[in-house]
């Protein structure tokens, strides 16, 4: 909040950046529901790597809270010189009226499932402003026919 984030962003090859998260969710529960789907040649980001981390981090711990089943897949693709990351999960999806709150501090849909679900509601509120100061986008939506789709965006790496 006090706008003193430092990131050190660098090329970044995602498949490279993925592995520890993939070794990390192998051996946590639901993870095995994890597929990743990263493009050949995966695409070079400019990014801090233990933010892009912690971003992808939360919205596959997500992922695996708040859809306690079905595939969640991670995959990417390249557009007009950004680099685009797809977490998509097959559970209820989220609400129309909680889309646009979603990423705000402390928010959380559902304050009655602290207790089965837990979390502070600040989880998205770190992606949102990691991947913002990475010079990125990231935007939530449901997805068809059931489940949430995040979308991060990721400057590629120019040079």
């Amino acid at each position: 909040d006090a706008n003193r984030l430092p990131l050190y962003p660098e090329p970044l090859n995602l498949k490279t950046a993925c592995i520890t998260l993939q070794d990390y969710f192998d051996q946590a529960p639901g993870g095995e529901r994890i597929h990743w789907e990263i493009e050949e040649p995966a695409p070079i980001l400019l990014a801090d790597q233990k933010a892009l981390h912690s971003v992808l981090f939360h919205l596959l711990d997500n992922a695996i809270k708040y859809a306690p089943e079905g595939a969640i897949t991670v995959k990417s693709a390249v557009e007009d010189q950004a680099a685009f990351i797809y977490v998509q999960d097959q559970g209820p999806g989220i609400t129309e009226e909680v889309l646009p709150f979603i990423f705000e501090r402390f928010y959380r849909a559902n304050m009655e499932d602290s207790q089965t679900v837990y979390g502070h509601g600040l989880g998205l509120y770190m992606v949102k402003r990691f991947v913002e100061a990475m010079d990125g986008y990231v935007q939530a939506e449901n997805a068809t026919p059931h489940g949430a789709v995040f979308r991060v965006s990721l400057p590629l790496n120019t040079e």
